[in-house]
């Protein structure tokens, strides 16, 4: 692995750090390791208009340790990425000509490596979220309109550990709906953060859907008001639930954060709202120390969005305090061992970047600093996994590339011509390689029979 240095003003034990890249790269996700955090997001693919999944590793200093990009099929879409047993699930949506739109799931280890992936090739799909359960189960949610009772319905896939299907339902009416998240409940159901459009009390309401270990439904309730609100989490804390979202029911009159507290049969304990004159929307959320601490941004001016995390009192919602920070939107909270946070999502300088920030308990971070950009394994492989051929557009300036196995050693060389070149891996053993340009990080190429 390669590694780049990031500079960044440092206080002890917290980091404020960014992976600086030309363009818009749309941040979703920050999840700790053994070495520090793994953050991904998604990233132009080499130019085209499509997408595909950036990831990069941070040291516990914030320091950035190397950048990789995945790409599955013409795109794929990260939506997010969630810690399990041996490493993290990503989950999104993947584009093929001969499908459209289907869903994606990969699972990948600490330093980025595609361990399996789930692709089914139903078009008008995709996963929102994914979690692991008590028996180790890992069930994705998201969107379908393959099954169910029409248009938009809520789609559970449950695998075991290595990424077969064990089961697959469907969760909807006539109407649209949705899931936003999914999270694993101490009895070993889920619960899950769904939008029903159309038939609660508004024009989109939180649908807040438990069920059993096997997707059967336990009990489910709707919550809004006349106008949208958008659910991003649910958590299960103790015998309670709570929720946090987006809401243009009630509030300042534009989009602010809505957060919930509910009983172990989905009624509702307390609700807050809070906000500012402009557009404000809750993504993350986790429960610490008698408080429910939520995030994502605010726009306390016009266009000035800012990375947020409000303090919610447990026993009655009151905000006990509040945490602002750089430009930019926070999508991922996750409490940490020694009190603090990890914050992933996206800032803003001149672009948008895929952002990590560790605070502490107090919520202390230190100011942004970069240094210049990097770029991450721009170098497109295309198709990737291969078994013949795979195109690989190499970096402006190359004038060779190197293919070396994972110990190091060169299997193959050879000259690019108009910043490409056929790569044939007929010859090469299944596996994954290295394929460098001397320009750029190298780009992995998975090779399959």
């Amino acid at each position: 692995m390669h590694a780049l240095a990031l500079t960044a003003l440092l206080v002890t034990g917290v980091f404020n750090s960014l992976v600086p890249h030309p363009g818009d790269q749309e941040g979703k996700a920050a999840v700790p390791t053994s070495y520090g955090c793994i953050v991904a997001g998604n990233t132009p693919a080499g130019g085209s208009g499509d997408t595909q999944v950036l990831l990069a590793g941070f040291d516990n200093a914030g320091e950035l340790l190397w950048v990789d990009s995945l790409i599955r099929g013409r795109s794929c879409n990260l939506i997010s990425m969630t810690a399990v047993e041996g490493g993290m699930v990503i989950t999104g949506s993947m584009t093929e000509e001969e499908v459209g739109v289907m869903a994606m799931a990969l699972f990948v280890d600490e330093n980025g490596q595609v361990l399996w992936e789930y692709r089914n090739r139903l078009s008008n799909e995709h996963f929102t979220s994914a979690c692991q359960g008590v028996d180790g189960t890992i069930l994705c949610a998201g969107g379908t309109t393959n099954e169910g009772a029409g248009g938009f319905d809520v789609v559970m896939a449950a695998m075991d550990p290595d990424g077969t299907l064990l089961w697959r339902k469907t969760l909807g009416t006539a109407e649209e709906e949705t899931a936003h998240h999914v999270a694993p409940c101490a009895d070993g159901g889920y619960i899950i953060s769904g939008l029903a459009m159309g038939w609660g009390a508004g024009l989109g309401d939180y649908w807040i859907i438990r069920t059993d270990s096997q997707g059967d439904t336990l009990w489910s309730t709707t919550c809004g008001g006349p106008q949208f609100d958008y659910p991003w989490r649910t958590i299960q804390h103790g015998d309670c639930f709570y929720v946090t979202g987006s809401t243009l029911s009630f509030g300042m009159g534009s989009y602010d954060w809505w957060v919930l507290k509910l009983d172990d049969q989905g009624a509702i304990i307390w609700d807050t709202v809070w906000g500012n004159k402009g557009t404000d929307t809750s993504m993350a959320l986790t429960v610490s120390e008698g408080r429910a601490v939520a995030a994502g941004y605010s726009e306390p001016e016009t266009g000035n969005i800012v990375q947020t995390v409000v303090l919610f009192g447990e026993e009655d919602g009151e905000v006990l305090d509040e945490w602002v920070y750089d430009a930019g939107l926070v999508r991922q909270i996750t409490e940490l061992p020694g009190g603090g946070f990890l914050l992933g999502g996206s800032g803003i300088l001149i672009g948008e970047d895929v952002m990590a920030k560790e605070i502490d308990a107090q919520g202390n971070c230190p100011p942004l600093g970069i240094g210049g950009s990097v770029t991450p394994n721009a170098p497109v492989l295309s198709p990737n996994p291969a078994c013949s051929m795979a195109l690989f557009r190499t970096s402006p300036g190359a004038t060779a590339v190197q293919v070396f196995d994972l110990s190091g050693r060169l299997v193959w060389e050879g000259a690019p011509a108009d910043g490409s070149l056929q790569l044939d891996v007929t010859g090469f053993r299944t596996g994954v390689y290295l394929v460098s340009d001397g320009v750029a990080l190298p780009s992995r190429l998975v090779v399959l029979r």
